[in-house]
C-alpha cells in the first residue's frame, strides 16, 4: 500500500500562549477533500499554512506522499501542493478559474 498524499501527524499549534490545534491528524488519498469548519479564531487559517507548509507544527509532522515537508526544496514543493486564500488581492480583474489555474505555473 503506498503512503497517503497528504498526512498530518499529531500536530499541535501554539501562537503565544494559546494552543489552536492538539494531536491534530488525518490522511488524504489523491483526489479525495476536506472542509475545515470551526468558529473564528479557533485556528483553521494557521492549521492550512502548517499544512501547506508556510508555518512549522510546534509539535508534529506534515508529510506528503510519505516524506515530512521540511525534506522537501521549496520548488518540488510548489510542483505539488498550491494554497489559495479567503481574502486574495485580484488586480486584473481575473475570475475565479483564471485565479486558480495561475496557481499551476510553480514558478
Amino acid at each position: 500500500m503506498s503512503a497517503p498524499m497528504l498526512e498530518v501527524d499529531g500536530v499541535a499549534l501554539q501562537v503565544g500562549k494559546r494552543w489552536l490545534c492538539c494531536e491534530f491528524a488525518m490522511q488524504l488519498a489523491a483526489g479525495e477533500c476536506l472542509a475545515l469548519l470551526g468558529p473564528n479564531g479557533a485556528g483553521k487559517t494557521t492549521l492550512l499554512n502548517t499544512i501547506a507548509g508556510l508555518r512549522s507544527p510546534t509539535v508534529g509532522e506534515v508529510r506528503i506522499e510519505g516524506r515530512p515537508l521540511a525534506q522537501w526544496d521549496s520548488l518540488a514543493l510548489a510542483r505539488c501542493r498550491g494554497l489559495l486564500t479567503q481574502h486574495q488581492g485580484d488586480h486584473f480583474s481575473s475570475s475565479v478559474l483564471q485565479t486558480v489555474l495561475i496557481g499551476r505555473h510553480p514558478h
